[in-house]
């Protein structure tokens, strides 16, 4: 499974810092699980991913890490894991509103998983302790249309980021930050390219910038 640019953004975004215990739910090739990882260097890190091939290869990968002793990788659901709790929930879930349905049945199941959003809210919700968080990126709505999607799930929303793909265009993703206490909201934006493709925004390379050789 390839690197995309939206688990880029949201293993460097997402505010995990002061967390001891991290999962990165549906972890894919392990990428969100690894920056977390060299992020945080206390804490201990969980992947769990349903489908195997790319289970294998998440944890191949951690395992070449340096971070290997402080990373493990789950086969299994993470809809329906119950086996512990953590103080922050990263995820790149799987959506499929206003996607063209791929070929590749991976991909298929990777993105385009018929389960809604809210049952990943809840998932969220329920592999956190009592003052655990969770982070998400997701296709981008309105903050108003964001509300109403996560209350269900008795969740809060305190950080929310507009992810604009180039100058001039509209937002295609944003990140959020759920917390159980409606602790306030803090809101941002972060621009990936300038008016030239391949040409990297200052705001995109600034959260980015320990993740990718290129940038100095």
């Amino acid at each position: 499974m390839k690197v995309g640019t939206d688990a880029v953004l949201l293993g460097a975004w997402a505010d995990i810092e002061e967390a001891n215990r991290i999962v990165d739910a549906g972890c894919g090739s392990g990428i969100i699980a690894l920056m977390a990882a060299q992020r945080n260097s206390r804490a201990f890190v969980t992947g769990i991913e349903l489908d195997a091939d790319a289970a294998k290869q998440a944890a191949e990968n951690c395992a070449a890490s340096a971070f290997n002793q402080r990373i493990r990788i789950l086969n299994a659901d993470v809809l329906g894991y119950e086996k512990d709790v953590f103080d922050h929930v990263v995820c790149n879930p799987p959506f499929h509103a206003g996607h063209v349905i791929p070929v590749n049945e991976q991909r298929k199941n990777a993105r385009h998983a018929s389960t809604g959003l809210d049952a990943w809210f809840r998932m969220a919700y329920c592999l956190s302790n009592e003052t655990g968080k969770a982070s998400f990126v997701l296709p981008f709505e309105s903050f108003e249309s964001l509300k109403t999607k996560v209350a269900p799930s008795a969740w809060h929303v305190s950080r929310y980021c507009r992810v604009i793909p180039r100058e001039g265009k509209e937002p295609v993703r944003m990140l959020i930050e759920l917390s159980k206490d409606a602790i306030g909201l803090e809101e941002s934006e972060v621009q990936i390219e300038t008016t030239l493709r391949g040409h990297y925004h200052e705001s995109y390379l600034d959260l980015v910038k320990d993740f990718y050789l290129f940038i100095d």
